[in-house]
């Protein structure tokens, strides 16, 4: 492994430290993953027992999860990236009453409703979300009936 490793010249060396920039691959140390440790058996053993479906293996991930953090921040601007302006999401405007938007993909529903209303002035009646194979996030805003989606469309400039 140390034959396809090469050195790389730092572009920017007076923000790193001299330590830093002497190291080589050979001084590195690679942490080895524990072993997993099984749960003892109760005295009813074989795959369809009872034991065998409540005992459970402590959790080792190799890398960290990949659900997505939330978003804390009181920023709205953050949550909106832009409003989708395809064929279906105006068929949705028109006949569901529901505005479509991509979204931080960290942002969960209760993020959402907060920046809608806060920054359109509407009240919300429900905000669905689903990702995108392209893995971006979508936002589904459905409006109550004295709201109409076209207008709302109107006046933030998506129509």
């Amino acid at each position: 492994m140390a034959e396809n490793y090469y050195e790389l010249e730092p572009l920017k060396q007076e923000f790193m430290s001299t330590d830093a920039l002497n190291l080589k691959f050979e001084d590195a140390v690679f942490l080895e993953p524990e072993p997993l440790t099984e749960v003892k058996k109760s005295k009813e053993e074989g795959p369809h027992s009872s034991a065998a479906k409540n005992s459970k293996k402590e959790k080792n991930p190799t890398r960290l999860s990949s659900s997505a953090a939330v978003i804390k921040t009181t920023d709205h601007f953050q949550i909106f990236r832009y409003p989708l302006g395809t064929e279906s999401a105006i068929k949705a405007m028109l006949e569901r009453n529901t505005l479509v938007f991509v979204v931080d993909k960290r942002a969960d529903k209760k993020n959402i409703r907060e920046a809608a209303i806060n920054m359109f002035k509407i009240r919300v009646k429900k905000v669905n979300t689903s990702i995108t194979p392209a893995g971006t996030k979508n936002a589904f805003i459905m409006l109550p009936s004295d709201f109409k989606a076209a207008d709302v469309a109107k006046r933030i400039k998506i129509l």
